[in-house]
């Protein structure tokens, strides 16, 4: 379980940024990783 923060920049230039929970489980066809978020 990890902290994911995903940001951007506003029209006039302030930074925004977004938090989420999120987990890896491994897809069940074909076995890749794959990032679930559980909240944001």
């Amino acid at each position: 379980m990890y902290l994911r923060e995903t940001s951007r920049r506003n029209e006039d230039g302030s930074k925004v940024a977004y938090l989420q929970l999120a987990h890896n489980e491994r897809h069940p066809v074909t076995g890749s990783p794959v990032a679930k978020v559980i909240h944001s």
